[in-house]
């Protein structure tokens, strides 16, 4: 599959990146600066090796979106609206999965504005497009360690079953994750506020990076 990224120079945009380079899908890293997203090129290519050099290529981001399939968008949820409004006019079809918190901090503590980005970038975008929200409590960190068995699970949500489908079977490539259908894209919002409550347990309980798996009592 073809899969961009609009600001992939991040941590998640890192992760997913190599890791899903590495199971043969073509990945195009997307920034609104060119030379910025050759810098990271360069330093995935390096981790990547030899071996994988042809599935990567960089450029701005609306290259990406033309270039791709799936467009992930892994910007920071304050610069989502001016971003897409600019960018919007270069989606067609794709699948737009979302990754974004729309996190702040108060009183020295990580918080969850009371709006959804996930159904902000649908507002934003052509009908067209199908969003998915995902990826909410994998730690970006480990993401990008390609070697690390991550053993989390991801919580998928959108409004679109297909597009949801294909979203489960990406993830589920990444080693150690398991993917579940939390539902339509409007219960976005309480995977969102995961992010902020992870980082919080982590900053007070000295937890490294801590992710999120449900238990099964059926058994």
């Amino acid at each position: 599959m073809k899969i961009g990224f609009v600001g992939g120079t991040g941590y998640i945009g890192e992760g997913l990146s190599l890791r899903w380079a590495k199971k043969g899908h073509e990945i195009f890293i997307g920034s609104r600066n060119k030379e910025k997203a050759k810098r990271a090129f360069k330093k995935y290519n390096k981790k990547l090796g030899k071996g994988y050099k042809d599935k990567l290529n960089y450029g701005l981001n609306k290259d990406a979106i033309l270039e791709s399939e799936l467009v992930v968008i892994s910007l920071p949820a304050k610069v989502i609206k001016k971003a897409l409004e600019d960018l919007k006019k270069h989606f067609r079809n794709e699948i737009v999965v979302s990754p974004v918190a729309p996190l702040y901090k108060s009183d020295n503590v990580f918080k969850c504005k009371n709006t959804c980005a996930a159904l902000k970038i649908q507002d934003i975008l052509p009908s067209s497009t199908k969003v998915v929200s995902a990826f909410h409590s994998v730690p970006a960190s480990h993401l990008k360690d390609t070697e690390k068995n991550l053993n989390c699970d991801v919580v998928v949500c959108g409004d679109d079953e297909n597009s949801k489908s294909t979203v489960k079977s990406l993830a589920e490539e990444i080693k150690g994750v398991r993917c579940l259908n939390g539902g339509p894209l409007s219960v976005s919002k309480l995977c969102e506020s995961l992010t902020p409550l992870l980082i919080n347990l982590s900053i007070r309980n000295e937890l490294e990076d801590p992710s999120v798996k449900f238990i099964d009592f059926s058994d």
